[in-house]
């Protein structure tokens, strides 16, 4: 496996996991109403964001 595609499986699961967090947390947000789940939530939020981000301009730098 060269890294490239190692880099491209770790930050895509990255993302699938930030996604899943900021969903999990904003559910715990809701249920409970605690600031800290709140917090979570939007600054994983934006983590992954960012990191959709990064795996865009990636992939666009690394086309063949």
């Amino acid at each position: 496996m060269r890294l490239i595609t190692a880099h491209k499986i770790m930050i895509s699961s990255a993302i699938l996991f930030g996604g899943f967090f900021t969903a999990w947390s904003a559910n715990n947000y809701a249920a409970e109403g605690q600031s800290t789940a709140l917090t979570l939530s939007v600054l994983s939020g934006a983590a992954t964001v960012g990191l959709v981000f990064y795996f865009r301009s990636f992939l666009r730098k690394n086309r063949k």
